[in-house]
């Protein structure tokens, strides 16, 4: 028996520079020009810095150096115009809500639910509202299941070995950049992030488990956050897209953000790194889709805050909707808003199905049943993913939703070729369907996306 656990995205909040360690400082450094050479790197580590990486073509290198007036001596280099400390990111910054595992009543499942002949026999496939929301199975039913696309997933890892993704992962490509972890997560490891969204995204239509956006894209996952969710830093957030957009990913997947206070020290130089890995990604073909956030707020009038990636010029941010009371009547509206979106004017460019959680926070756990399948009734309002250990999860949240419009641009990929991102894009608001009233545009941007409308 599988057992369903409830699990909330990651939002990451970035109030604290931090050390990287107890005898070195990380930073990062900007160069007034986007082009970083071999002199001005020699130069950084005259000054006593160890260069960690360095991506020279938006001019932004990352250094260790445990000499407490470094900063000070390398931001007087010629050509050097910012020298800041990395933003280390703790537990309590990474997540704005924790999980909740919750066991399935012990007559919850069955495989005996029917299944239209020409529709996935996967044996959650009937539970996936999300997947009719955007008319995907219309979109496999004409030939495009996102063949030829390559997705790189900025994440926690992923399972190597998951029924649902091992034919899907490049593993000659898949990278990490969190000190002292591979890109595939631990056995034991509890936290299940990179592998759902994964899931969500790509999982094969296998016959087993639930069926992804875009079966058979291929994905590259990127580690950028440590497997338990404890650790990450902006600096590894700008690696991973400046990687992802080297090794000519298609579409770049970030279901995850940082919140930097505006007021926190070298703000404005990590938001300038982050615009030209951005802007290079975009050059490079790499169309970077992100997580609107958790928070429920409208960031178009967030004074106090830059949201990174999702505020950045050239970068796709996705907002969640989601059917309330789905377990008592299928035929409710799918795209209603749920609390936890972020939004806002010229904030959010799509809504695309992340779950809604105004059951859950009811508070109440009554039963339903759909396909055979009895569960607490809000489970059926949220989306259905596979984790580390094979099992079944729901979960809420815009990271799940942007797993979804990275799984739209992968079909439309794999009917247009390799494409520009700008030509992705305007594919996805022809396709996209406008919501009902002007007033959900800040909730919806151009609308809800709909992968057979986009494949058109």
């Amino acid at each position: 028996m599988h057992n369903f656990k409830k699990i909330h995205l990651l939002s990451v909040l970035a109030t604290a520079m931090l050390s990287t360690s107890a005898f070195a400082d990380q930073y990062i450094v900007v160069a007034h020009h986007q082009k970083l050479n071999d002199v001005r790197l020699a130069n950084i580590e005259n000054m006593g810095g160890m260069v960690i990486d360095s991506m020279r073509d938006i001019g932004v290198a990352i250094v260790e150096s445990s000499a407490p007036d470094f900063a000070q001596k390398a931001q007087k280099l010629p050509n050097i115009r910012f020298v800041v400390k990395d933003i280390a990111l703790s537990k309590d910054d990474l997540f704005s809500a924790g999980q909740n595992a919750l066991s399935s009543p012990s007559s919850a499942l069955s495989t005996e639910a029917p299944q239209a002949a020409d529709m996935p026999d996967d044996m959650f496939f009937g539970f996936q509202w999300n997947l009719q929301a955007i008319k995907a199975p219309q979109a496999w039913a004409a030939g495009y299941r996102g063949q030829g696309t390559r997705i790189a997933i900025l994440d926690t890892g992923v399972d190597a070995d998951n029924f649902e993704l091992v034919e899907n992962i490049n593993t000659d490509l898949a990278k990490s950049f969190v000190d002292g972890e591979n890109w595939d997560v631990s056995e034991d490891i509890t936290y299940h992030h990179g592998t759902i969204i994964a899931t969500s995204m790509v999982a094969k239509d296998n016959g087993m488990g639930i069926v992804g956006v875009a079966p058979d894209a291929e994905i590259v996952p990127i580690k950028v956050v440590s497997e338990d969710g404890t650790r990450g830093s902006a600096s590894a957030l700008l690696r991973g897209m400046y990687y992802a957009a080297q090794i000519d990913a298609d579409i770049i997947n970030m279901s995850l953000g940082i919140h930097i206070n505006k007021n926190t020290p070298g703000a404005y130089a990590v938001t300038t790194a982050f615009k030209r890995a951005a802007k290079y990604a975009w050059k490079q073909g790499s169309l970077i889709i992100a997580a609107a956030g958790n928070d429920g707020i409208d960031v178009s009038n967030d004074d106090e805050n830059i949201h990174l990636p999702s505020q950045l010029p050239r970068v796709i941010t996705i907002g969640a909707t989601g059917p309330v009371n789905y377990g008592k009547d299928q035929t409710v509206d799918l795209d209603q808003v749920p609390s936890f979106t972020n939004h806002g004017e010229d904030y959010i460019d799509f809504a695309a199905p992340g779950g809604n959680d105004t059951v859950y926070n009811q508070g109440t756990f009554e039963i339903c049943t759909v396909n055979y399948v009895s569960l607490p009734c809000f489970m059926f309002d949220e989306m259905v993913a596979i984790d580390n250990n094979g099992e079944v999860l729901t979960i809420h949240g815009t990271s799940i939703a942007t797993a979804q419009a990275s799984g739209i641009a992968a079909l439309i990929i794999g009917k247009t070729g390799k494409n520009k991102p700008r030509k992705v894009l305007a594919k996805m608001i022809k396709g996209a369907d406008e919501p009902a009233q002007d007033s959900l545009t800040p909730f919806f941007g151009y609308g809800r996306l709909n992968a057979y409308e986009s494949i058109k």
